[in-house]
């Protein structure tokens, strides 16, 4: 039985080979509604894809809640299930929603379309606007030459919104959320070799992308360090006499020598004239 990163992995590869992916990138646990959920793997490109995963150890129990909030903010939603709710998923919700069956032949996981699902844009300008920060949205309407007041409550610069061309918010609404991600799905693609692994998945999160890189900068301040040799002077327990050595397991071993600078070398000189 596949895990729920396992069918990640899959269904990565599956988008891959579907072309879904030019010009596109891919978004690992993309929240919406207020944080309150999150999709599991969304892509966007010229449109916003959700797709939810179901594996064989999960449950439908919080399928419907998750389909009705997705399609209030994706173009397209997309249950990726284990063979066994392919058919209660084809039976309870509508034909938008696209169904791909998780199935095995000889050992080997595969991803078969058991229902394309239609696409139906969203248009509603709430939900697009909550998928954009209030700066982006403040920086949308000054684009579009709206008067904006200093410190407008968010509800406001909502509502300024109204007026505004809705296919402009949208595709405005992409490459905002394309722009966001497009740094840890680039740091995806340079590890990501003919397929997906778990590894590289991880690479898809905004907050990994964040520690490997600071990983990378502190490596290479200490690699800087390392070149430049510490001036040390070990330490002499003798002269503390006997028992001495059973320090050595609780103090240090050597202690560092100041270096002169040129600067203090200087000044000494300029003092003796």
């Amino acid at each position: 039985m596949l895990s729920e990163k396992e069918i990640k992995a899959l269904l990565i590869d599956w988008l891959f080979d579907k072309g879904m992916i030019n010009d596109a990138v891919i978004i690992n646990e993309m929240v919406v509604a207020n944080w309150s959920r999150r999709a599991d793997i969304a892509v966007a490109n010229g449109r916003l894809y959700g797709f939810e995963i179901k594996s064989h150890l999960d449950t439908l129990k919080r399928l419907p809640g998750q389909v009705e909030s997705f399609q209030g903010h994706f173009d397209k939603v997309v249950v990726v299930a284990a063979s066994k709710f392919v058919a209660s998923i084809k039976r309870d919700y509508p034909a938008e929603i696209g169904i791909l069956e998780v199935y095995e032949v000889s050992g080997r996981a595969k991803i078969r379309q058991v229902r394309p699902g239609r696409i139906c844009e969203v248009k509603d300008v709430l939900k697009l606007t909550s998928l954009i920060t209030k700066s982006e949205l403040e920086k949308f309407l000054r684009q579009s030459g709206a008067a904006l007041q200093p410190g407008m409550p968010r509800s406001e610069l909502v509502n300024a919104c109204g007026t505004r061309a809705t296919k402009q918010l949208r595709s405005y609404v992409l490459e905002c959320i394309k722009q966001r991600y497009n740094g840890s799905f680039r740091h995806f693609l340079n590890e990501r070799q003919a397929s997906t692994t778990e590894a590289c998945l991880d690479l898809l999160s905004k907050s990994a992308t964040i520690r490997v890189k600071l990983e990378r900068q502190v490596a290479m301040y200490r690699e800087g360090h390392r070149a430049t040799p510490r001036a040390e002077k070990k330490i002499d327990f003798s002269m503390l006499g006997d028992g001495a050595e059973a320090l050595g397991f609780e103090m240090p071993q050597s202690v560092l020598i100041r270096r002169r600078t040129q600067k203090s070398k200087s000044s000494k000189s300029s003092s003796s004239d």
